[in-house]
């Protein structure tokens, strides 16, 4: 009964005092986008910090996760998701629009940096998840949680590695074929703030 009290007395102290955080100083959660974003990310791209289309995006480490702008900023609609390339024949930078995400699948990228048809199939080449996606291209598909292993095949042929991976809800991996024969497999994520 005595720890009973002390605690509740204790309680009442940090309230009454101030000593407690209060909600509005809570930052275990970034504030939510704004309602016209759109979420732009750069695959393939070396530099620390890429300018487009007038706005200033600081890359580094975070290369491959979303950036949140305005729509309007980057010719886009609220709520699109564009991956920033550079074009394979001119090597100027190219927004291509990706496929919505699904709220209860999981959406597998192939994003095509190779001069060819990339593809991405089960790794022994038996069935095709996202089929022919042109050089500079994103093909997307929408499918349930598994556990399997996938492989890029350019030109018919096994292109880079094997990938195993185990796909859960609200997960979105993207498969990026270069054109060095080298295949990446990413997670991208929604960076907190705004680029303005």
């Amino acid at each position: 009964m005595h720890t009973k009290t002390a605690v509740h007395s204790l309680f009442a102290t940090l309230i009454i005092g101030g000593a407690a955080p209060t909600l509005a100083q809570n930052t275990l959660y970034d504030a939510p986008p704004p309602e016209d974003a759109a979420f732009v990310r750069f695959i393939g791209l070396s530099e620390a910090e890429i300018t487009w289309n007038g706005l200033v995006f600081p890359t580094g480490e975070s290369g491959a996760d979303y950036h949140v702008v305005h729509s309007d900023r980057v010719s886009a609609t609220a709520g699109d998701f564009l991956t920033v390339i550079s074009d394979t024949t001119t090597g100027e930078l190219k927004p291509i629009l990706e496929d919505p995400y699904g709220d209860t699948q999981i959406t597998l990228s192939l994003i095509n940096l190779t001069s060819s048809l990339a593809s991405l199939k089960l790794a022994d080449g038996s069935l095709s998840v996202v089929e022919n996606v042109a050089s500079g291209d994103i093909g997307s598909r929408q499918v349930n949680p598994l556990s399997v292993s996938f492989a890029v095949f350019v030109d018919g042929e096994t292109y880079g590695p094997e990938f195993p991976v185990v796909l859960r809800r609200g997960e979105h991996p993207t498969f990026v074929a270069y054109p060095d024969g080298v295949v990446e497999s990413i997670i991208s994520n929604v960076l907190p703030g705004i680029i303005e």
